[in-house]
């Protein structure tokens, strides 16, 4: 059975110390090159940033996010369960806002200002298990209701999305939702992450 190549640079323990990572450091790039060549990511990455974007003004953007819109309708209703981030814990309560901020002071984030709240912390699609070294997402809903709300924040955790933008989103969606062998297939696909 032949090794994969990028085997030896995956598990590689060099330091990244300006990061505040201890012996972690992302490797994303290397993994790639040793597996599909240095030729192959130059071209991915040189395809991957066209600008103008194909999605560019409000027609565009209302047809691709109502397609995406679709398609996790879609997931839903096949599987009798949410489209992303299946399993996951919610709460609700108060957020206040900081009287020191350190952000730029607006009509809605002043300091000392109170907002009923409901937040949602949720695992990837396919995964179970807590323990394991996945994207995680939390949402802030800025009400305690199902409708309406001044304000919805969504976050996933890392440095840098899986996805850069909604194409990306979408292949990442696919991915994510057939298994870690898709998931695997879209970063390889996409050598930006």
């Amino acid at each position: 059975m032949a090794s994969d190549p990028a085997s030896d640079i995956l598990y590689s323990r060099d330091g990244d110390k300006e990061s505040g990572l201890g012996s972690w450091k992302n490797l994303g790039h290397e993994l790639y090159k040793a597996r599909l060549g240095e030729e192959v990511f130059k071209e991915k990455m040189e395809s991957q940033f066209k600008l103008p974007s194909p999605y560019f003004g409000r027609f565009g953007l209302a047809m691709y996010t109502g397609k995406l819109k679709l398609f996790l309708l879609a997931i839903s209703y096949k599987t009798t369960l949410r489209g992303t981030h299946r399993n996951g814990v919610g709460a609700s309560g108060y957020i206040r806002i900081v009287d020191d901020p350190q952000f730029p002071q607006d009509h809605f984030f002043r300091k000392g200002q109170m907002y009923k709240m409901r937040l949602r912390h949720a695992n990837v699609v396919y995964l179970n298990d807590d323990a394991v070294a996945d994207g995680r997402a939390i949402s802030i809903k800025f009400a305690d209701s199902d409708d309406g709300g001044p304000l919805d924040i969504f976050f996933n955790t890392g440095r840098v999305a899986p996805f850069f933008n909604l194409p990306s989103f979408e292949t990442f969606g696919k991915g994510a939702n057939n298994g870690p062998k898709k998931g695997e297939e879209f970063m390889f696909d996409i050598p930006a992450k």
